[in-house]
């Protein structure tokens, strides 16, 4: 069995559920907003297919499949649903030497995103309502007094992933309305394109106004892909804002996946403690030339609580230590969420946070100078189309986006109401 997301335009949805069918198959669900119709056939196992030929020699293999369908004058595009992952971020074991780690406590990414100053102003999320696409979430005592509503798939999470996401998003906007937690993960660890999109169009039924989503594929994307399509729908049709962990497939220039490869999505990478890339984090630009990540937060060895039956990071006494774009996304989700609840919409609070985002934490002079001159030999090489990488952990656009957020320059740009540009779809 396969399934196939199929690209036409509306207009031609009638041809393809006759070539479709024609061809053996079945239409799962149609989706006219983002032009895709999902499909499925029962194929042949292998790329030749003959365990399974040998049973029915009347299969089609895959391939067989999508050559045909391709070929349609109808169709855009075909691709396979190759499905989703929660990024790898490993771990399990008990942590033996503390001076191995530099650790960042909720403590220290609040300072560093400068969200301390941000809830002294009472900008705590207050009336907004967040939703988390995740591997579910676990009670833990200090979720009480949290409007918490499970949806999804059945059980808690029994990987630790989700319940650690909104450990860290709560900790940065402690006073949402309601958190809406989507359990889409299933017990294999693979996640349905499909759930997700039809997760997202519940969550904005619901009137959610902002989202996290820490998982993605495993290929690099150029946006075009259905989920992408989605989020990018919407983002502009709905308001939302959706905040997407950029991918551990660092530091290969180029490996973003979707759905942060989404052109209006917010795609979040990870800095140390010392506001360095982080290796693991995936660097940009997109398939098709776009920026990405946008921003960058804290995701190495950052200090949660992820329930009792977790499975990631090190074991801290009864926390965690987990290292990974999965972690800075929420941090940026509730700093989105937090600015919005000041009264500010979607679009404002984007585009205030990628304006006084800071691309150097350190404040020496040689180091400001030295990251300066990479930034001016990245552009020279990158006009001239030379791929080259001089560090794999130096600062640049393809690492960092426009920089580190920093949510109380963001809340004083808002104010202020004066935005320099336009930033979607930037091109590097």
């Amino acid at each position: 069995m396969c399934k196939l997301w199929i690209e036409a335009e509306p207009k031609d949805f009638g041809k393809i559920r006759a070539l479709v069918e024609e061809l053996g198959g079945k239409v799962v669900k149609i989706y006219p907003h983002i032009s895709y119709v999902l499909v499925r056939f029962e194929a042949a196992e292998g790329a030749e297919g003959d365990v399974a030929l040998e049973k029915k020699e009347n299969l089609k293999t895959v391939e067989e499949i999508i050559g045909l369908v391709r070929g349609h004058s109808a169709v855009k595009s075909v691709r396979r649903d190759m499905g989703l992952y929660l990024f790898d971020v490993g771990g399990g074991e008990q942590i033996e030497d503390m001076e191995e780690f530099e650790i960042i406590e909720p403590y220290k990414y609040l300072e560093l995103l400068e969200m301390v100053d941000v809830l002294k102003e009472g900008k705590e999320g207050q009336g907004i309502r967040v939703g988390v696409l995740d591997s579910g979430i676990d009670k833990l005592p200090r979720f009480r007094g949290v409007s918490i509503n499970k949806m999804g798939l059945p059980g808690g999470d029994e990987v630790g992933h989700g319940t650690a996401v909104c450990d860290i998003l709560l900790k940065v906007a402690p006073k949402i309305e309601k958190l809406y937690v989507f359990k889409v993960v299933n017990p294999d660890g693979t996640i349905s394109v499909e759930r997700v999109i039809d997760s997202l169009e519940k969550l904005a039924n619901m009137s959610v106004d902002v989202v996290n989503i820490s998982f993605g594929g495993k290929e690099p994307d150029d946006g075009n892909n259905p989920l992408s399509r989605e989020v990018d729908w919407l983002v502009s049709k709905k308001g939302m804002a959706i905040v997407c962990a950029v991918g551990n497939a660092g530091p290969r220039r180029g490996s973003v996946s979707y759905p942060a490869s989404s052109r209006l999505a917010i795609s979040v990478g990870a800095v140390d403690g010392d506001g360095m890339p982080a290796r693991f984090s995936s660097r940009g630009p997109t398939l098709d030339g776009r920026m990405k990540p946008e921003v960058v937060a804290y995701g190495v060895n950052v200090v949660v609580e992820g329930g009792k039956k977790a499975k990631i990071g090190w074991k801290l006494g009864n926390k965690l230590v987990v290292s990974g774009t999965s972690f800075s996304s929420p941090m940026v989700a509730g700093i989105v969420a937090a600015l919005k609840s000041a009264g500010y919409g979607s679009e404002e609070v984007k585009k205030a946070i990628y304006e006084t985002a800071e691309l150097f934490q350190k404040r020496g002079y040689m180091l400001r100078l030295s990251n300066r001159l990479n930034l001016i030999v990245d552009k020279i090489f990158d006009i001239l189309g030379i791929s080259v990488i001089f560090s794999e952990d130096r600062i640049s656009r393809d690492a960092m986006g426009y920089g580190i957020v920093r949510a109380y320059r963001a809340l004083k740009r808002l104010k202020e109401k004066k935005f320099k540009r336009e930033h979607e779809g930037k091109v590097r």
